[in-house]
């Protein structure tokens, strides 16, 4: 059948483009069905099936980095508590180790501060006689602020306001550092806040920086006399209290130690006693 001399039937058993050649050109133009081109695809078919081929395999490529971050994400996680985990134990373990080996403290077992010191004081006093006259005593002259500190300081061991009497002195050696009766002064102090250690080491360098001899000198080594003694009777209340053999071997050592010092310091007390001549 013919319009107007114009083919309007025509079949193709050729290519898609041997097709296309074939359309008349007054027709508009119109895909060709996949069993009019030898069941092949048209270009826009082809086209749009590459873009959706092309979507889907993005997709699934993002799918699977997506997965793999929140893997490593995990993991990481998991690596971190552990480790956290491990530290945790390792310091509760040492807690307990120290909890079960620490050996016990130092606690004042003598008679209390306020005493010792009273003892202390008590030792510098001397009975003169015709034959034994009364021993040269030097007193130096001290600055009026330090004079002032010292007077602070006793007003607060009176009123039991120890460690304000130690603020006072340590005011006091700034200014006069080797000033032996504030050495000692100080030695005493630390005795009624139970500081052993510093008192004996006070009480030594008062002694270094004084005179050797008189009533201060009997007074630093009464003072070294009470902290060995001190030192002793701790150390032996912390052997007894020990769970450790090797501890409670180290606290007696020491206890045994601090015995032969105090011996040694009572016996230097009675070196600082020098008279002059006897007066007739």
């Amino acid at each position: 059948m013919s319009e107007r001399g114009v083919t309007s039937h025509w079949s193709c058993s050729h290519s898609a483009s041997a097709c296309s050649a074939q359309i008349p050109r007054l027709q508009a133009p119109r895909q060709i069905p996949c069993s009019a081109c030898g069941g092949g695809l048209g270009h826009g078919q082809q086209w749009a099936q590459g873009q959706r081929w092309g979507q889907g395999q993005r997709w699934e490529q993002g799918q699977r980095w997506e997965q793999g971050q929140r893997w490593a994400r995990r993991q990481q996680l998991n690596r971190t508590c552990a480790s956290r985990f491990v530290a945790l134990c390792v310091a509760l373990a040492m807690a307990l180790s120290a909890c079960v080996s620490a050996p016990p403290p130092a606690v004042w077992s003598g008679p209390a501060p306020e005493a010792v010191v009273a003892e202390i004081r008590a030792a510098q006093a001397f009975e003169a006689t015709k034959a034994t006259p009364a021993e040269l005593e030097i007193q130096p002259l001290r600055d009026p602020m330090v004079e002032d500190l010292r007077q602070q300081a006793a007003d607060f061991e009176r009123a039991k306001r120890y460690p304000d009497a130690v603020a006072a002195l340590d005011k006091a050696l700034a200014i006069s550092p080797d000033d032996p009766t504030l050495l000692q002064e100080r030695a005493e102090a630390a005795v009624l806040v139970q500081d052993i250690d510093r008192a004996e080491r006070l009480a030594r360098s008062a002694f270094e920086s004084g005179a050797k001899v008189g009533p201060l000198c009997r007074r630093h080594w009464a003072t070294i006399a009470a902290a060995q003694r001190e030192r002793a009777q701790q150390r032996r209340g912390q052997a007894a209290a020990s769970k450790r053999d090797d501890d409670r071997a180290r606290f007696d050592n020491e206890a045994r130690s601090a015995d032969a010092s105090m011996r040694d310091a009572r016996q230097r007390i009675d070196a600082c006693t020098h008279t002059g001549p006897a007066r007739y």
